[in-house]
């Protein structure tokens, strides 16, 4: 829920800003940790539907096919 949802649902008289720090000031507020968190959302980038690391992996295997397979047929 958002600091304005909340705002709303108590009511206030006080503006805005008033209410906020009032409400900081006897530790009303509280924060989803996810909010803070890094690894709180779906942050994969992603091509086609394809992790990127997949598509790194598959990249570094394909040149590494490319190198070996005609050194191995010399």
């Amino acid at each position: 829920m958002t600091l304005n949802q909340k705002y709303k649902l108590s009511k206030s008289k006080l503006p805005f800003k008033d209410w906020i720090l009032e409400q900081q000031l006897n530790s009303k507020l509280d924060f989803d940790d996810n909010m803070f968190n890094a690894n709180g959302g779906d942050s994969e980038i992603s091509f086609g539907g394809v992790p990127l690391k997949y598509i790194g992996i598959g990249l570094v295997l394909a040149i590494g096919l490319f190198i070996v397979i005609p050194k191995l047929k010399k």
